[in-house]
Parts: C-alpha cells; structure tokens; sequence
C-alpha cells in the first residue's frame, strides 16, 4: 500500500513539473530524465494497487514498468507505449515474492 500511494504522489509531483534527478520522500526510486518507450507486452503480473508490465523493447530486451493498477493496463500481445519517470536496480517485490534487475516506474499511455 505504502508503494502504491508513493507511486502516486511521485506520479503527480512528476506530471506538474520535470525535475532534474530529485529523490522524493518515501519514493522507491529516484526521479530521472522521462523517457517515452514503447515495445510488445508479453506478461502482465497484478500485484494488488500495481500493476507489472512485462515487455520487449525495439531491440528485443525483455524490460519490466510497475505503474498504478488503476491506470489503463495492456494486455499481453499488445503494441503499447510507456512513460518511465524512473528506475531501480535490483528491485525486489516482495508481494511478487520476485526481483526484477531493471524495474522502471511509470505509466503506460502516449508520450
């Protein structure tokens, strides 16, 4: 619960202004440059208020976002893009019982 609702807040916090590297209390990651993204969704894993977005990249990397469940969430097979605010290295998610090497935060929608 406390992840989702940090989530939240950086998600807000980030929408109303592009901030250069900047930690925000309580968040999970820190927040980095937005990057636009976009690849084929291959897995998608629910874990309560967060939903992870499994995905392989233009160049075929399989890449991992954790973003709101409440947001609109594509289903395997489909074409999406993503708006990453930020990542972490060797996250673990301990509701998934799951550690992710590179786990980005953000959104899926247009860029």
């Amino acid at each position: 619960m406390f992840l989702a609702l940090s989530l939240s807040m950086l998600l807000k916090l980030t929408l109303a202004c592009d901030a250069p590297q900047t930690r925000v209390h309580g968040a999970p990651f820190e927040l980095g440059e937005r990057l636009c993204l976009s690849g084929q969704v291959n897995e998608v894993l629910d874990a309560g208020s967060y939903t992870y977005l499994g995905w392989l990249d233009e160049e075929g990397e399989q890449r991992w976002l954790a973003t709101l469940s409440s947001s609109t969430i594509p289903g395997p097979g489909s074409q999406a893009s993503f708006v990453q605010l930020g990542e972490r290295e060797d996250f673990r998610s301990a509701r998934l019982e799951r550690d992710f090497s590179r786990l980005g935060f953000g959104f899926s929608g247009p860029c």
